[in-house]
């Protein structure tokens, strides 16, 4: 996805894919359970640009009983450079639970 300039990626698929990325990290040390982003937040250090690889390293702070910690990277693939930092809390819920 593309933004209005047509040279960027749209910051919503971005914080798609962190959101994605980030819970199924916290996911695999919780399988049992539901898990509900609650937290997230990006800030963006430069422009994700389309024509480029990246990479997201997503480091799982804590998984606890209620609360789930992840902090996220994403690279760029060629420079090694930062370009989106985010955090990512989510709740967790038993799965008997009905939402």
């Amino acid at each position: 996805m593309r933004n209005l300039y047509q040279i960027s990626m749209h910051a919503g698929a971005v914080c798609t894919l962190i959101d994605f990325c980030s819970a199924a990290a916290i996911s695999g040390f919780d399988t049992d359970n539901q898990h509900i982003t609650v937290k997230l937040q990006q800030d963006y250090i430069s422009r994700v640009m389309i024509d480029r690889e990246y990479i997201v390293k997503v480091f799982v702070q804590k998984v606890g009983k209620k609360l789930g910690f992840a902090q996220v990277l994403m690279m760029d693939a060629l420079t090694q450079e930062i370009v989106v930092s985010a955090s990512h809390t989510v709740a967790i819920v038993q799965e008997s639970y009905k939402i």
